[in-house]
């Protein structure tokens, strides 16, 4: 009489898990066990801190590339600017974005559409000493500059723009 009654059980256990399909086979439902929960959310944490450690790298990589893009820029302006006006002082680096009447008689500019942004770890400044316009950069930025570096700031931790190698610092 045991195994009779432990026979109904089963069934109806079996019976309750199971469910019929349209062409009449009995199928077993089952759902997601604790485990499987756990091992699904472990990978998508494993996921997510590749995620945001690769993100790290590439914000600092794209920081970098944009202070040697910057710095070139404006290099490349600052000649220009002193090839066509005999080296003439720069009194803002605004003046690269308009057309400007030199001392000698020439119309220079706009050599640049917009300036370069600073920011993201660099700032670059203009000085007048010891020579006439001077490109500084100072990366990583420190509390060091006395106006703003864009509206021909000083420093006093910069250091003249010799090439992208002075992007090193940029984090």
């Amino acid at each position: 009489m045991k195994n009779i009654k432990n026979e109904g059980v089963r069934r109806l256990a079996t019976h309750r898990a199971s469910s019929r399909s349209v062409d009449g086979t009995t199928t077993k439902d089952q759902g997601f066990g604790t485990m499987d929960v756990l091992i699904a959310v472990l990978i998508l944490g494993i996921m997510s801190a590749i995620s945001v450690t690769a993100l790290g790298t590439m914000l600092t990589t794209a920081h970098k590339g944009s202070c040697e893009s910057d710095g070139a820029t404006l290099a490349t302006a600052i000649s220009e600017w002193n090839a066509q006006t005999n080296n003439q002082p720069l009194s803002l680096l605004v003046q690269l974005t308009t057309q400007v009447t030199a001392t000698n008689g020439a119309i220079v500019g706009p050599l640049l559409q917009n300036l370069p942004g600073t920011g993201n770890g660099y700032q670059f400044g203009l000085v007048q000493s010891p020579n006439p316009n001077t490109l500084l950069i100072e990366a990583p930025v420190t509390a060091a500059w006395t106006t703003t570096p864009v509206n021909n700031g000083t420093l006093a931790t910069g250091e003249p723009w010799t090439g992208p190698s002075l992007c090193a610092g940029v984090a």
